[in-house]
């Protein structure tokens, strides 16, 4: 994650506070500003020592085209976080999506 982004100076919104989240978190953290969006909130203490923010993820629509770059980090068999990575990064942003989605899954992405 950290080679596809130039880590420098760059607002991340990370959607989903899982493994994949919380490790892009440490590692974007050092020359950005990085918050994470999730449903637990338990995971705001471990965030804090990276000086990452954490927000519910209900809290994405808040911050609509604010993102440089937004990274999945949830997949599964839904949409909704990668609607939400859409919603909250700027036009011709970066989304990078981490998150592993279930075989054969059909989007339903807003146009």
């Amino acid at each position: 994650i950290k080679n596809m982004v130039d880590s420098t100076n760059k607002k991340i919104g990370i959607v989903g506070d899982g493994v994949i989240g919380l490790a892009a978190a440490e590692l974007m953290s050092e020359k950005n500003e990085v918050i994470v969006f999730g449903k637990h909130e338990n995971r705001k203490g471990i965030l804090q020592k990276s000086k990452v923010d954490y927000k519910p993820v209900e809290d994405c629509s808040n911050f609509e085209n604010y993102f440089d770059v937004s990274i999945e980090a949830v997949g599964g068999r839904q949409d909704s976080t990668l609607i939400n990575c859409i919603a909250i990064t700027k036009p011709k942003g970066k989304i990078i999506v981490s998150g592993v989605f279930d075989n054969k899954f059909k989007f339903n992405i807003p146009s």
